[in-house]
């Protein structure tokens, strides 16, 4: 949105012990290696034994006040770029609760991996 990262900390939900440790490491090594990349400092972080695999970051940085992008001046006929179907939200939240079809959760997984 215009500002430029900083320091980032690490949150992470694995699934301690039912896993194996070298997914938590890939993950994390992703992430590291995502932020290095994009000159961010990981200060920190945060894990907690969660059933459900969960990995991001909050970052924090720096923004001139005149130069902030934002997202919130849609108009009709401005164009939109999907980085993943719409309804993958909806979909992941009906798999928590054993309603989603195994061909949906399927396809869904496939285009958010891609």
């Amino acid at each position: 949105m215009g500002g430029r990262p900083l320091t980032a900390l690490s949150i992470i939900g694995f699934p301690a012990r039912v896993l194996p440790d070298e997914i938590l490491r890939q993950i994390l090594r992703g992430g590291l290696d995502k932020m290095a990349e994009a000159g961010v400092a990981v200060i920190g972080g945060h894990s907690i034994n969660d059933p459900q695999v969960k990995a991001g970051f909050a970052v924090t940085g720096l923004i001139h006040p005149q130069r902030i992008a934002s997202n919130a001046g849609a108009r009709p006929g401005d164009r939109l770029v999907l980085t993943k179907p719409l309804g993958t939200g909806i979909l992941s939240f009906a798999a928590q609760i054993g309603r989603a079809p195994d061909e949906s959760l399927e396809a869904a997984a496939h285009a958010m991996a891609t």
